[in-house]
Protein backbone atom coordinates (compact mmCIF):
# COMPACT_ATOMS: atom_id res chain seq x y z
CA UNK A 1 0.00 0.00 0.00
CA UNK A 2 1.55 3.24 -1.07
CA UNK A 3 1.37 6.51 -0.62
CA UNK A 4 0.05 7.96 -3.81
CA UNK A 5 0.72 11.27 -5.55
CA UNK A 6 -1.43 11.88 -9.24
CA UNK A 7 0.08 13.78 -12.19
CA UNK A 8 3.61 14.60 -10.38
CA UNK A 9 5.10 17.58 -12.51
CA UNK A 10 5.76 21.26 -11.63
CA UNK A 11 2.78 22.39 -11.26
CA UNK A 12 1.38 19.73 -9.56
CA UNK A 13 4.39 20.08 -6.94
CA UNK A 14 6.50 17.67 -7.91
CA UNK A 15 9.54 20.09 -6.00
CA UNK A 16 7.92 19.65 -3.02
CA UNK A 17 6.99 15.82 -3.62
CA UNK A 18 10.77 15.20 -4.07
CA UNK A 19 11.44 16.33 -1.21
CA UNK A 20 8.79 14.30 0.89
CA UNK A 21 10.17 11.05 -0.42
CA UNK A 22 13.68 11.69 0.04
CA UNK A 23 12.61 12.58 4.05
CA UNK A 24 10.64 9.24 3.91
CA UNK A 25 13.06 6.83 2.68
CA UNK A 26 10.88 4.09 4.28
CA UNK A 27 7.38 4.87 3.00
CA UNK A 28 6.46 3.75 -0.58
CA UNK A 29 5.46 6.11 -2.77
CA UNK A 30 3.25 5.47 -6.27
CA UNK A 31 3.77 7.83 -8.71
CA UNK A 32 0.79 8.16 -11.14
CA UNK A 33 2.18 9.94 -14.26
CA UNK A 34 -0.58 11.20 -17.07
CA UNK A 35 -0.23 14.03 -19.96
CA UNK A 36 1.24 16.34 -17.71
CA UNK A 37 4.29 14.25 -16.48
CA UNK A 38 6.75 14.75 -18.72
CA UNK A 39 10.03 12.98 -19.53
CA UNK A 40 12.09 14.59 -17.52
CA UNK A 41 9.62 14.66 -14.41
CA UNK A 42 9.78 10.54 -14.99
CA UNK A 43 13.81 10.86 -14.99
CA UNK A 44 14.03 12.80 -11.66
CA UNK A 45 11.29 10.24 -9.74
CA UNK A 46 13.21 7.39 -11.50
CA UNK A 47 15.98 8.52 -9.44
CA UNK A 48 13.98 7.67 -6.04
CA UNK A 49 14.59 4.01 -4.55
CA UNK A 50 10.97 4.37 -2.57
CA UNK A 51 9.14 5.79 -5.45
CA UNK A 52 7.53 3.57 -8.20
CA UNK A 53 5.83 4.79 -11.42
CA UNK A 54 2.29 3.90 -12.93
CA UNK A 55 0.99 4.49 -15.71
CA UNK A 56 -2.18 6.91 -15.36
CA UNK A 57 -5.47 4.86 -15.64
CA UNK A 58 -8.82 5.92 -17.00
CA UNK A 59 -11.26 7.04 -14.49
CA UNK A 60 -13.34 3.89 -14.94
CA UNK A 61 -10.05 1.81 -13.82
CA UNK A 62 -8.73 4.39 -10.92
CA UNK A 63 -10.28 1.86 -8.39
CA UNK A 64 -8.45 -1.17 -9.43
CA UNK A 65 -5.27 0.29 -11.05
CA UNK A 66 -4.42 3.14 -8.20
CA UNK A 67 -7.09 3.41 -5.25
CA UNK A 68 -7.22 -0.05 -4.43
CA UNK A 69 -2.90 0.39 -3.74
CA UNK A 70 -3.34 3.54 -2.20
CA UNK A 71 -3.04 3.91 1.79
CA UNK A 72 -2.85 7.88 1.59
CA UNK A 73 -2.93 10.64 -1.04
CA UNK A 74 -0.57 13.42 -1.53
CA UNK A 75 -1.77 16.40 -3.31
CA UNK A 76 1.31 18.79 -3.31
CA UNK A 77 -0.24 21.03 -6.18
CA UNK A 78 1.28 24.38 -6.50
CA UNK A 79 -0.42 26.02 -8.61
CA UNK A 80 -4.10 27.98 -8.64
CA UNK A 81 -6.34 25.29 -9.54
CA UNK A 82 -10.06 25.75 -9.41
CA UNK A 83 -10.66 22.73 -6.73
CA UNK A 84 -8.65 19.87 -6.75
CA UNK A 85 -11.34 16.87 -7.81
CA UNK A 86 -8.65 13.86 -6.87
CA UNK A 87 -8.86 15.24 -3.63
CA UNK A 88 -11.99 14.22 -2.84
CA UNK A 89 -12.47 11.42 -5.00
CA UNK A 90 -9.83 9.93 -2.75
CA UNK A 91 -11.73 11.28 0.16
CA UNK A 92 -15.13 9.49 -0.79
CA UNK A 93 -13.52 6.02 -0.95
CA UNK A 94 -12.44 6.50 2.55
CA UNK A 95 -8.94 7.42 1.45
CA UNK A 96 -7.21 10.52 3.46
CA UNK A 97 -5.80 13.18 1.48
CA UNK A 98 -3.01 15.51 2.66
CA UNK A 99 -2.94 18.88 0.76
CA UNK A 100 -1.79 21.81 -0.23
CA UNK A 101 -4.04 24.99 0.70
CA UNK A 102 -3.56 26.53 -2.46
CA UNK A 103 -6.90 27.52 -4.26
CA UNK A 104 -9.41 25.02 -5.22
CA UNK A 105 -7.68 22.21 -2.50
CA UNK A 106 -8.66 24.40 0.83
CA UNK A 107 -12.45 22.87 -0.28
CA UNK A 108 -11.76 19.93 -1.76
CA UNK A 109 -9.58 18.46 1.04
CA UNK A 110 -12.37 18.09 2.96
CA UNK A 111 -10.16 17.01 6.23
CA UNK A 112 -8.97 20.49 6.71
CA UNK A 113 -6.83 19.19 9.45
CA UNK A 114 -4.60 17.66 6.66
CA UNK A 115 -4.61 20.87 4.77
CA UNK A 116 -1.06 22.47 4.85
CA UNK A 117 -0.66 26.38 4.76
CA UNK A 118 1.76 26.81 1.71
CA UNK A 119 3.67 29.94 0.91
CA UNK A 120 4.22 28.74 -2.27
CA UNK A 121 3.12 29.08 -6.03
CA UNK A 122 3.45 28.12 -8.83
CA UNK A 123 2.64 30.08 -12.62
CA UNK A 124 2.48 27.75 -15.44
CA UNK A 125 2.76 30.95 -17.88
CA UNK A 126 6.24 31.95 -16.14
CA UNK A 127 7.28 28.63 -15.76
CA UNK A 128 8.38 28.81 -12.47
CA UNK A 129 7.50 29.04 -8.64
CA UNK A 130 7.20 31.71 -6.34
CA UNK A 131 6.97 32.20 -2.44
CA UNK A 132 3.92 34.63 -1.41
CA UNK A 133 5.14 36.68 1.51
CA UNK A 134 2.12 38.86 0.12
CA UNK A 135 -0.59 36.84 -0.46
CA UNK A 136 -2.08 35.32 -3.87
CA UNK A 137 -4.17 38.29 -4.65
CA UNK A 138 -0.89 40.54 -3.74
CA UNK A 139 0.86 38.26 -6.74
CA UNK A 140 -1.76 38.74 -9.10
CA UNK A 141 -1.29 42.20 -9.41
CA UNK A 142 2.86 41.91 -9.79
CA UNK A 143 2.72 39.27 -11.99
CA UNK A 144 2.86 41.76 -15.40
CA UNK A 145 5.74 42.99 -13.75
CA UNK A 146 7.01 39.75 -13.40
CA UNK A 147 6.40 38.96 -17.09
CA UNK A 148 8.05 42.39 -18.40
CA UNK A 149 11.15 41.62 -16.40
CA UNK A 150 11.32 37.97 -17.54
CA UNK A 151 10.47 39.03 -21.18
CA UNK A 152 12.84 41.70 -21.09
CA UNK A 153 9.81 44.14 -21.92
CA UNK A 154 8.59 47.68 -20.69
CA UNK A 155 6.19 47.28 -17.27
CA UNK A 156 2.51 48.36 -17.68
CA UNK A 157 1.70 51.58 -16.79
CA UNK A 158 0.50 51.48 -13.55
CA UNK A 159 1.80 48.38 -13.05
CA UNK A 160 3.11 47.28 -8.80
CA UNK A 161 6.14 46.57 -8.29
CA UNK A 162 7.12 43.01 -8.35
CA UNK A 163 7.86 42.53 -4.11
CA UNK A 164 7.43 38.32 -4.91
CA UNK A 165 10.96 36.40 -5.22
CA UNK A 166 11.15 32.80 -6.83
CA UNK A 167 11.25 29.81 -3.85
CA UNK A 168 14.18 28.35 -3.01
CA UNK A 169 15.24 24.73 -1.85
CA UNK A 170 14.78 26.09 1.78
CA UNK A 171 11.16 26.76 1.04
CA UNK A 172 10.10 23.89 -0.68
CA UNK A 173 12.24 21.66 2.02
CA UNK A 174 9.81 23.78 5.03
CA UNK A 175 6.47 22.60 3.14
CA UNK A 176 7.64 19.65 2.94
CA UNK A 177 8.34 19.11 6.63
CA UNK A 178 5.21 19.93 7.53
CA UNK A 179 3.53 17.17 4.98
CA UNK A 180 5.64 14.89 6.37
CA UNK A 181 4.66 15.38 9.79
CA UNK A 182 1.38 14.04 8.76
CA UNK A 183 2.36 11.52 6.15
CA UNK A 184 4.70 9.48 9.47
CA UNK A 185 1.73 8.49 11.46
CA UNK A 186 -0.63 7.22 8.86
CA UNK A 187 1.83 5.62 7.13
CA UNK A 188 3.21 3.88 10.39
CA UNK A 189 3.29 0.20 10.23
CA UNK A 190 3.56 -0.17 14.06
CA UNK A 191 0.11 1.61 14.59
CA UNK A 192 -2.98 1.44 12.49
CA UNK A 193 -4.78 3.51 14.63
CA UNK A 194 -4.09 7.02 13.35
CA UNK A 195 -5.53 5.53 9.72
CA UNK A 196 -7.74 3.95 10.64
CA UNK A 197 -9.23 7.08 12.03
CA UNK A 198 -8.29 9.55 9.37
CA UNK A 199 -9.97 6.70 6.74
CA UNK A 200 -13.24 7.21 8.93
CA UNK A 201 -12.74 11.09 8.87
CA UNK A 202 -11.96 11.16 5.30
CA UNK A 203 -15.11 9.53 4.19
CA UNK A 204 -17.89 11.10 6.44
CA UNK A 205 -16.85 14.49 5.76
CA UNK A 206 -16.67 13.79 2.14
CA UNK A 207 -20.13 12.69 1.75
CA UNK A 208 -21.13 15.22 3.91
CA UNK A 209 -19.51 17.77 1.45
CA UNK A 210 -21.53 16.56 -1.54
CA UNK A 211 -24.92 16.10 -0.09
CA UNK A 212 -24.74 20.00 1.49
CA UNK A 213 -24.79 20.58 -2.23
CA UNK A 214 -27.49 19.54 -3.03
CA UNK A 215 -26.35 18.15 -6.92
CA UNK A 216 -26.03 15.00 -8.53
CA UNK A 217 -22.95 14.20 -7.20
CA UNK A 218 -23.20 12.29 -4.81
CA UNK A 219 -25.93 9.76 -6.29
CA UNK A 220 -23.32 9.30 -9.18
CA UNK A 221 -20.70 8.67 -6.57
CA UNK A 222 -22.69 6.24 -4.46
CA UNK A 223 -24.00 4.27 -7.55
CA UNK A 224 -20.30 4.19 -8.80
CA UNK A 225 -18.52 2.93 -5.09
CA UNK A 226 -21.57 0.41 -4.79
CA UNK A 227 -20.61 -1.15 -8.17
Amino acid sequence: MYATVVSPCKAKGIDLFIAIAEKLPHVPFLAVVTKWTKDADKARLADLRNVRLLPGAPSEKMDAEVWRRTRILIAPSLWPEPFGLVAIEASLRGIPAISTDVAGLREANVTAEFVVPTPLVHDVEIDATYRLDDGLEAFERQRPALVADIQGDARPPGCPAATSREADDGDVRKVAAKFVELIEPLMSTADSAPLRAACARARERAWAHLDARRHAMPALFREGLDE
